[in-house]
């Protein structure tokens, strides 16, 4: 596995400190010119660089060095007054190339294996992921005997999708019926459809996910 990245939100407490398998991760507080942010923002830590997945005011530092095989141990420690509640540390968040596996109780994280075809993203060990999934395939088209109608079903997905063909969209949806309109392309040979699926962020923030992804199944019908 690569690309571990660790992530915090921007509000951290005071005296914040962060422990993996033993070896601290440097939070010094950085220097800020006077002037340069509000009087109620928090100071900033100077080895966590601004984020790329949901804002900059996520903060993340590359922990690829730090993890190993088997058991993993992050200790974070912190200190917050009564005054503190905005201040406190929200919850950390662990991005990489990685799947999760096993029971929700005793969950791991593993090297991903192989492509994924239609599915749930949870059964495929992604249970907490939110974002865009594509899924791309060329398709060879037969002789459609005068056929008038040709119709791309994507069964059931969560959330929303886009579909293009031959590298330009043809269309987004948000609500069912999954069915795009393909007529334009009879008489082509042969097609590239790629579907890009997008689920929400409730996998990612709340412990219960919900089904993510093409579930399928993905037809191509073609009518009189």
């Amino acid at each position: 596995m690569k690309d571990q990245e660790f992530r915090f939100d921007r509000y951290l407490a005071r005296r914040l400190k962060c422990f993996l398998n033993g070896t601290r991760i440097e939070t010094r507080p950085s220097a800020v010119r006077p002037g340069s942010r509000a009087p109620w923002a928090p100071t900033l830590v100077e080895s966590f660089r601004p984020g790329k997945v949901f804002d900059r005011w996520m903060f993340e530092t590359d922990i690829a060095g730090l993890v190993k095989p088997g058991t993993n141990e992050l200790v974070i420690t912190l200190a917050a007054g009564h005054l503190d509640e905005n201040r406190a540390c929200d919850m950390p968040l662990l991005f990489g190339d990685f799947v999760v596996i096993g029971e929700k109780v005793a969950e791991r994280i593993a090297a991903p294996t192989g492509q994924r075809v239609s599915g749930d993203w949870r059964a495929f060990g992604y249970p907490y992921y939110s974002g865009m999934a594509a899924y791309l395939q060329r398709v060879r088209l037969p002789d459609l005997n005068g056929k008038k109608r040709l119709v791309l079903s994507l069964g059931d997905l969560a959330n929303a999708a886009e579909v293009l063909i031959d590298g330009k969209s043809i269309g987004r949806k948000i609500l069912p019926p999954w069915e795009y309109d393909l007529s334009g392309f009879i008489g082509a040979k042969e097609l590239e459809i790629e579907v890009r699926v997008i689920n929400t962020a409730k996998n990612l923030w709340d412990d219960e996910t919900l089904p993510s992804g093409l579930l399928g199944p993905v037809e191509l019908r073609a009518f009189s």
